[in-house]
């Protein structure tokens, strides 16, 4: 979702990284940026559902009230634990 929202800054780094790519000048940089900033803003809204969640004590007693059991966790239910 994340990279939908900024397709455009996503399209313009790979267009800036690839200019001169045939001479074998381009620079990854631009690109490498805006990776990095998309790491920076999945951590960062990571950890503000994180805190919501975990720090959130009406949360929990809701979710644990809603639970009949425990499910067994597997890297494949993390979407669904913690919806982005």
């Amino acid at each position: 979702m994340l990279i939908e929202e900024t397709k455009d800054s996503h399209y313009g780094g790979l267009q800036k990284s690839g200019e001169r790519w045939h001479k074998g000048q381009n620079d990854a940089a631009p690109f490498i940026a805006y990776m990095l900033g998309i790491l920076l803003t999945v951590y960062i809204r990571s950890d503000e559902r994180r805190r919501r969640l975990f720090y959130d004590s009406d949360t929990i007693l809701i979710m644990v009230d809603q639970s009949s059991e425990v499910p067994t966790f597997s890297i494949e239910n993390i979407p669904f634990i913690l919806p982005l």
